[in-house]
C-alpha cells in the first residue's frame, strides 16, 4: 500500500487493514503523548473532524452550496454515527464496517478534496 499524503486506499486495501485492527487494541498512534486504543483514536478523529466542519460553517455565507453539501455528507456519514454509538466495540475486528463506514468516509473526504481543488485553485 502507498503511504503518500494524497493517496486514498481502495476498498480492498481498507478492508485488509481493518481485518488486522481491533477497536479495543492499543493503536500505534498517540494523543497527548500516550498511546491510545483504536476506539479512542477514532473517536478523537471524529471529534476533530466535526469541530473543523463547525469552524468552516462559521464562514458558510462565503461558500457555495455544492461545497456545503459535501461537508454535510461528511458530517452525517455513517462512520461517525457508528463511532458515536460505539458499535464497532462489539466486533472482533474492524473489517465488518470497512465498506459501509470507513471506506464511505474516505470517499466523501476524497470528493470534498477534489471539489476544493477544482473550485478554489488558481
Amino acid at each position: 500500500m502507498k503511504y503518500e499524503p494524497d493517496y486514498y486506499p481502495s476498498y480492498e486495501e481498507t478492508k485488509s487493514l481493518c481485518e488486522h485492527i481491533r477497536a479495543q487494541d492499543t493503536s500505534p498512534l498517540s494523543l497527548s503523548g500516550e498511546r491510545v486504543l483504536w476506539f479512542a483514536f477514532m473517536t478523537h478523529l471524529k471529534d476533530r473532524s466535526k469541530q473543523e466542519i463547525t469552524d468552516i460553517y462559521s464562514v458558510s455565507h462565503l461558500l457555495d452550496t455544492d461545497y456545503l453539501k459535501l461537508l454535510m455528507a461528511i458530517e452525517e456519514c455513517s462512520h461517525f454515527a457508528f463511532v458515536e454509538m460505539s458499535g464497532f466495540a462489539l466486533d472482533p475486528d474492524l473489517s465488518f464496517f470497512a465498506a459501509g463506514q470507513i471506506y464511505d468516509y474516505i470517499e466523501k473526504v476524497r470528493a470534498l478534496e477534489q471539489y476544493s481543488e477544482r473550485a478554489f485553485s488558481g
